[in-house]
């Protein structure tokens, strides 16, 4: 299966509200950078070796991984809870993009049951020999068929995720 590439970091940086975007390689650094600003940072992590989440290579995490000596300078009693917390609390913004999704994804939906109902109704249209079908055509005869039209009508609706 094909799949288009990862972002640049500056396009991520432009398209999402952060303070700094980089590839995972900087992250050591980076943790020893503010190591030597801020010596005696607590460091939030999620909860180590939960099949939850996906471990990170030992070369990024060494820098805190070598705190874990010093008591109290990684936990990871807190990171986890704030995060879910996060996800639960939403601004007028983001409500109403749920709400617009909603409704764009409900539409998709109908479009895909009007094109199911027209199978029960009429017969296989006679499609000339060497003709594709024409999307007024389709009829819908597999998951994958359904979730391509539902799609389709995502995606004139402006939805491009």
């Amino acid at each position: 299966m094909w799949s288009i590439p990862p972002p640049d970091p500056s396009v991520v940086s432009q398209t999402h509200d952060v303070t700094r975007v980089d590839h995972p390689d900087a992250l050591p650094n980076a943790i020893t950078s503010l190591l030597t600003r801020l010596p005696g940072a607590l460091f939030h992590t999620l909860p180590r070796g939960s099949a939850l989440f996906p471990s990170l290579l030992e070369e990024y995490t060494a820098p805190v991984v070598a705190l874990q000596n010093e008591e109290g300078a990684v936990t990871d009693a807190y990171l986890l809870s704030a995060l879910q917390r996060a996800r639960l609390t939403k601004d007028a913004s983001e409500i109403a993009e749920i709400a617009r999704a909603n409704e764009i994804s409900s539409r998709a939906h109908e479009v895909v049951m009007r094109v199911l109902g027209l199978a029960v109704r009429t017969a296989q249209p006679k499609i000339p020999a060497g003709r594709s079908l024409l999307p007024g055509e389709w009829l819908i005869e597999k998951e994958g068929e359904a979730e391509a039209i539902f799609v389709a009508s995502c995606r004139r609706e402006g939805c491009v995720r």
